[in-house]
């Protein structure tokens, strides 16, 4: 748009000053070379037309004005698309500052996450060291205690047996845990498995294998940070320990039948001593009356000899029962 108007002035300028040559011209014409007078040429007295035709000063002079023109308004528009250009760089340069202050900050930031993020992966490598030395020293404690101790999936598949186990049941190569145990090649009816899993319970049952051994097992639901759910099977024997309270139930037995014999046995003995006792004592006081004839005295003296002896007799039985 500028541009144009500086064309258009630049040319209309031209146009006036060619337009004045060329009166000028005219007028000189006339005046210097035809020996006329301005008058003349004012009053219409010299035709038109023999003036009209401009000079070859003047046709040079309006070519050159043209031509001056165009190049002055090319080269206005090339300082103004100079400005220009140069107010775009002006802008793209601070838009280039403005990015390269951003994109500063967006590498102290990434440098800022970069570092935070080495802190992180050092953290998790240090806890999946810990991780890793803290399930060492738990499969260590496991393979040690007298107890066989597996560690099995949801498909009953074992993951980890200890020595007590191996000593038992063997290598379990694969195979699932009721193959292991018992035998058989599909799962058992009464599994406690899903529910362990399902309730994240503890289940506790005694188990008594083919040969006669006892063990009190104990099913725990198990998750470790790093892998999948499994439950923690832990048997311990107890074969000696049911033997024992077989014995001790037989002993108690034994003994509550004792404890009821010598209950009856009290019972009877104190009827016993009871009987020739009361006797003795009866007749003693008869004896201690003063007006009671002799027959009779000597018969109540022998009545009381006779439960003495009785009396004798059954404290020698009950102290040679109690040597037995």
């Amino acid at each position: 748009m500028r541009r144009l108007d500086n064309e258009r002035f630049v040319t209309l300028v031209v146009a006036v000053l060619a337009a004045c040559s060329w009166v000028l011209d005219v007028v000189v014409d006339h005046v210097f070379f035809s020996a006329g007078t301005l008058s003349d040429l004012l009053t219409l007295h010299v035709p038109w037309h023999e003036i009209a035709v401009p000079s070859l000063g003047f046709v040079f002079f309006v070519v050159a004005g043209l031509i001056f023109a165009r190049f002055y308004g090319r080269l206005a528009h090339s300082e103004q698309a100079m400005q220009d250009v140069n107010q775009q760089l002006r802008a793209t340069e601070q838009q280039l500052r403005a990015s390269n202050q951003q994109l500063r900050a967006a590498n102290q930031q990434l440098a800022a996450q970069e570092q935070a993020l080495r802190a992180e992966v050092e953290q998790r490598r240090q806890a999946e060291e810990g991780l890793i030395a803290e399930r060492r020293r738990l499969y260590d404690v496991l393979d040690v205690i007298p107890a066989f101790v597996c560690l099995q999936d949801r498909d009953n598949q074992m993951h980890f047996v200890n020595r007590t186990f191996l000593r038992l049941f063997g290598e379990p190569q694969g195979r699932p845990c009721y193959e292991v145990f018992h035998g058989l090649t599909v799962p058992c009816e009464d599994c406690k498995t899903r529910a362990v899993f399902a309730t994240r319970e503890q289940y506790v049952e005694e188990w008594e294998r083919e040969n006669g051994q006892t063990f009190l097992v104990y099913d725990n639901y198990f998750h470790e940070l790093d892998s999948a759910p499994l439950l923690l099977r832990v048997g311990v024997e107890i074969t000696k320990l049911k033997q024992t309270q077989e014995d001790l139930a037989k002993a108690m037995s034994a003994a509550a039948t004792a404890n009821r014999a010598k209950s009856e046995f009290l019972a009877n003995m104190s009827h016993e001593i009871r009987t020739p006792m009361t006797a003795i004592l009866g007749f003693i006081d008869l004896l201690l009356e003063q007006d009671l004839p002799v027959t009779e005295r000597t018969t109540h003296l022998n009545t009381v000899r006779r439960n003495a002896e009785i009396l004798l007799t059954l404290i020698n039985d009950i102290l040679d029962l109690s040597k037995v």
